[in-house]
């Protein structure tokens, strides 16, 4: 099939990224199926699998020279280390006065 020469040819030869190629591909199977009215398997034209890419982590020092630069002064708060956990206080302690169990509970009719 001419098609997957074609789509061959993008990959080895122009050495398209992937998700280019799959726009090709989307295209000609657009092509054949709207416009030609013709229909065609689509497993003949294959996707290509895009490679997942990891996220970049800055270091420490890296984080530092940012927020050092910022001219806001909100902008310029050190980032807490446990994430938004660790801005909620601490749980109160309760006396065993306030226990549950002392507490008592009258039942409310519905």
């Amino acid at each position: 099939m001419d098609v997957r020469k074609y789509l061959g040819h993008l990959i080895v030869e122009r050495k398209l990224e992937p998700s280019t190629v799959n726009i090709h591909s989307a295209a000609i199977r657009f092509f054949f199926a709207v416009t030609m009215n013709r229909t065609m398997n689509y497993l003949q034209i294959p996707r290509m699998k895009e490679p997942k890419k990891l996220p970049v982590i800055l270091a420490r020092d890296e984080v530092a020279e940012l927020i050092s630069q910022a001219s806001n002064a909100k902008h310029r708060t050190k980032p807490l280390r446990g994430g938004p956990k660790t801005e909620l206080p601490d749980k109160p302690q309760l006396s065993p006065c306030q226990n549950s169990t002392s507490i008592n509970l009258k039942a409310v009719p519905l």
